[in-house]
C-alpha cells in the first residue's frame, strides 16, 4: 500500500444488544465487535476511516444506539454509519451520530467520493434503492464531480442469496446505471453475513462478512418466506469478519477480508 492510497474498513450486520453481557444466539455481539474493532485498530496503516454498513444493533432503541457509539468513540477512528432492516434511521440521527460516528449522505476523501445510500424499507427485511435515494445518487455522480466513486448501502448487489428476505428489489437496474457510470469503480454491502466479491472491468461489487456470525445460504429460494429462513440457512458463530479495501488515486482498489476467531471458541 503506498502513502497516496486511502484505506477504508468495513464492518456489517453487528446486531448489538441492548445491554452488556446480553447474547444474541449465543453470542456476545458486544465482544464480537470490540475483537473486530481491535483487529481493525491493530492493522498496518491504520484505515482513515470505518464504514458501518447497517444491521447495527439488533433492536432499534435509544440503549441499544448508546451503547454502539460509546463501543465506536474508543476505537479512534471515525466511523460512517449507514442503516439496515433492524434500524431506525431517526434513532440512528438522535442517539448515535455525533463526536466521531457521523451519519450522512456523502464523503469526499484522498481524489474519492463515498455514497452512502439507504436501500432500507421501514418493517421489511428486503430492500430497493428508492427514487429518492437514486435522485440524490445522481446528483452525486456527475461529470463535473469527483471522477473516483464508491458507493455503500446494506443490501448486496451480488447474487449470493436467493432468499426474498436477502433481495434488493431493483438490483439489476441499480448495479445497470451504476456500470453505465465511469466513475464509479466499486459499491460494497452487507446484510447476507458472508463474504463475496463479483468483479469485472466496469464494477467490483463486494458483500461483507458480519461482525457477529456467518451463515450459509441455501440455494433456492425459500418457500415459506421470512418465517421459514432457519429451515434452509446455517449459522456459524466462530468467527467474525471485516474487509478492508486500499483505494488509490488511480481508481484501483484491493481488497481483502480479515477474520477474527472468538476467543471463547
Amino acid at each position: 500500500m503506498t502513502p497516496n492510497m486511502l484505506r477504508i474498513a468495513q464492518i456489517t450486520d453487528i446486531h448489538l444488544t441492548e445491554h452488556d453481557g446480553d447474547t444474541l444466539q449465543g453470542i456476545d455481539t458486544g465482544e464480537s465487535l470490540r475483537q473486530v474493532l481491535t483487529a481493525i485498530g491493530a492493522l498496518s496503516p491504520r484505515p482513515s476511516l470505518i464504514i458501518a454498513s447497517g444491521d447495527l444493533v439488533q433492536t432499534a432503541n435509544s440503549n441499544s444506539y448508546n451503547r454502539l457509539k460509546s463501543i465506536f468513540c474508543d476505537i479512534n477512528i471515525p466511523v460512517y454509519v449507514l442503516p439496515g432492516n433492524h434500524d431506525d434511521t431517526e434513532m440512528m440521527r438522535q442517539y448515535l451520530a455525533g463526536d466521531s460516528v457521523k451519519y450522512q449522505s456523502s464523503l469526499d476523501l484522498k481524489g474519492w467520493k463515498i455514497l452512502f445510500i439507504d436501500s432500507t424499507i421501514k418493517h421489511e427485511h428486503h430492500g430497493i434503492v428508492s427514487e429518492t435515494e437514486q435522485a440524490l445518487l445522481e446528483i452525486n455522480i456527475g461529470p463535473a464531480l469527483n471522477p473516483l466513486v464508491l458507493v455503500a448501502l446494506h443490501h448486496p448487489t451480488i447474487n449470493s442469496c436467493p432468499s426474498f428476505s436477502c433481495r434488493l428489489d431493483n438490483k439489476d437496474k441499480f448495479i445497470s446505471y451504476l456500470k453505465r457510470q465511469p466513475s464509479v469503480k466499486a459499491v460494497i454491502a452487507g446484510h447476507t453475513h458472508l463474504a463475496a466479491e463479483d468483479i469485472d472491468a466496469d464494477l467490483a461489487q463486494y458483500t461483507t462478512p458480519s461482525t457477529f456470525a456467518q451463515i450459509t445460504h441455501s440455494e433456492s429460494a425459500d418457500p415459506t418466506g421470512t418465517e421459514g429462513f432457519w429451515i434452509s440457512h446455517t449459522m456459524d458463530s466462530s468467527v467474525h469478519g471485516y474487509r478492508i479495501l486500499d483505494l488509490s488515486k488511480e481508481g484501483q482498489i484491493d481488497s481483502f477480508v480479515g477474520w477474527v476467531v472468538d476467543s471463547e471458541n
